[in-house]
């Protein structure tokens, strides 16, 4: 079962580990590349699991597909990023396509346009079933640290 989580900073809420830089330096300059990118808003799509049944068990991989949806009618932005963090030391983040996080390896993003970037994790054999795992996406821009990306929690049951 997969659930959009609540209001964060709630009592006992695990915390997310810090978000990896989006090709693993910031270079002089690129900070002009956030500018307007709070125009592309962040959705969670399909869950998919290895064994494709529907449900995340301790010990499986899984995918999770976050959708970039850029709202402005005129700009487009280069080289968005997208990442994803988990609030729990047994699930471990794989990453995009390309097997990294932040996933980079598009181009950008076109005015009025949607990219879907699916991105993977691993649940550990020692998960309890029923448990949630809170976990983190978030965009940014290649090598530029923006902090005026969007994100967006959400939960997945461990089943």
């Amino acid at each position: 079962m997969v659930s959009d989580a609540g209001e964060g900073g709630v009592a006992g809420t695990p915390s997310f580990p810090p978000k990896p830089l989006c090709g693993g330096t910031i270079s002089s300059g690129n900070e002009v590349w956030c500018v307007g990118i709070e125009n592309v808003v962040l959705s969670r799509g399909a869950i998919a699991d290895a064994d494709m049944d529907g449900r995340v068990a301790p010990g499986e991989d899984a995918s999770v597909t976050i959708s970039m949806q850029n709202t402005s009618t005129t700009e487009s932005y280069n080289t968005p990023c997208i990442g994803l963090l988990a609030a729990d030391p047994d699930v471990t983040i794989v990453g995009g396509e390309a097997r990294d996080n932040p996933a980079w390896n598009f181009f950008g993003i076109p005015a009025g346009q949607t990219l879907e970037v699916e991105m993977f994790f691993h649940f550990a054999e020692t998960m309890t079933p029923g448990k949630q795992v809170r976990f983190l996406a978030w965009l940014d821009v290649l090598k530029s640290g923006c902090t005026n990306g969007n994100e967006i929690e959400f939960l997945i049951d461990v089943q």
